[in-house]
């Protein structure tokens, strides 16, 4: 709570504004007050959310503060590189099909990186691979026009739809096929797979955000953080960079300290 209410303190005395006219738009203080949103229990995921997040990304993008362009931190891939650490130590597969993308299923190529993403994970946090076909079986898809791209969703029995099946017919074999292929195609994630680890991931990824915002917030550096984003003012790159850096190795009790998390920086 402390380190939520000192962020917005000093989220408060910065301006911050959308869009990139003569005339950009300031952003209410409380669209940026941010809560720590837990998944049933305490320890169990804990995201940061603030209606920020569900601005879309180019809104983000087009985003000043102080009148300063900002960039984007994005995390690469976190929970499976951790997988991979806590493993055998290494952030990288080995083998004949090792990529430098977990989430790429060249056997699928009319699925997206995110539709991969959203059934690979499935594979992850499931408990048994009949849990991970049925989820994956159950898989819409429609175009979200604010973030301006494919998103997928998966459903109980009893929900109601939202989009088109993206396994027409026999959906269940085909969940199946896919994942007996990312497994022949990532076999270092053979042993990892159904274990339900998910929930631990998800709670260090929350922790090494949570830590960065408490570093940045020390260091006067306004950050606002939206799913595995961090946005923040382009000067600050690299000074951003080494607090998250930093908090993954704190986060990680300094287990990986010759590894650090896969980052993207990107500017509109």
């Amino acid at each position: 709570v402390s380190v939520l209410a000192n962020h917005h303190q000093l989220l408060s005395r910065k301006n911050i504004c959308l869009g990139n006219g003569n005339k950009p738009t300031p952003i209410d203080p409380l669209a940026i007050r941010y809560q720590k949103r837990w998944i049933g229990k305490a320890r169990i995921g804990g995201r940061f959310y603030s209606p920020f997040c569900n601005f879309s990304k180019t809104e983000r993008l087009t985003t000043r503060i102080d009148g300063e362009k900002i960039g984007v931190w994005d995390f690469s891939q976190l929970c499976p590189n951790l997988l991979l650490l806590m493993e055998d130590g290494r952030d990288e597969e080995p083998g004949l099909f090792a990529a430098s993308d977990i989430y790429d299923m060249p056997d699928y190529p009319e699925l997206s990186r995110s539709a991969n993403k959203t059934f690979i994970n499935a594979i992850f946090k499931s408990e048994s691979r009949e849990v991970a076909a049925r989820f994956i079986s159950t898989a819409h898809q429609y175009w979200d026009l604010f973030e301006e791209e494919w998103m997928y969703v998966n459903y109980s029995s009893n929900e109601k739809r939202q989009g088109v099946p993206v396994w027409p017919g026999a959906s269940l074999k085909v969940a199946e096929d896919y994942i007996e292929a990312f497994l022949f195609r990532h076999p270092t994630f053979y042993d990892l797979a159904f274990k339900g680890l998910w929930k631990d991931l998800q709670l260090m990824n929350c922790s090494i955000t949570e830590e960065a915002i408490f570093k940045a917030t020390e260091s006067g550096i306004p950050i606002l953080p939206a799913k595995d984003e961090i946005v923040a003012p382009a000067s600050k790159k690299k000074q951003l960079e080494q607090i998250l850096v930093d908090s993954f190795h704190l986060v990680t009790q300094n287990k990986f300290s010759n590894h650090g998390p896969k980052m993207i920086w990107s500017t509109i």
